[in-house]
């Protein structure tokens, strides 16, 4: 299973969430006997609340890194980071915003 590294701070208002994702992403290429394994879409939540969501697939690195910003959150708010892969697999962390 995938592991995740998820940080999420709030300052002014705004609240930045960095994420880093251990995952193979394993694209579909000629000749490549692997199997496809790759993130197909992530989520994030703010009290159970989706505050981002996106599809995403092959032409994203092993490993990824994603950070972004939303309008909102208090320090002690519940975020939850959710993936899904192509292959049906899913992983998720919580994190409370700093």
């Amino acid at each position: 299973m995938s592991k995740i590294r998820l940080l999420a701070k709030t300052k002014n208002g705004t609240t930045q969430i960095k994420a880093l994702i251990k995952h193979p992403m394993r694209g579909t290429k000629e000749g490549d006997s692997t199997p496809a394994d790759y993130l197909r879409e992530i989520k994030c939540t703010h009290n159970d609340k989706v505050v981002i969501s996106a599809i995403i697939g092959t032409g994203i690195s092993k490993n990824p890194y994603f950070s972004f910003k939303f309008k909102g959150g208090s320090k002690g708010d519940k975020l939850t980071l959710i993936w899904t892969d192509n292959q049906g697999k899913t992983g998720s962390k919580d994190t409370k915003i700093r």
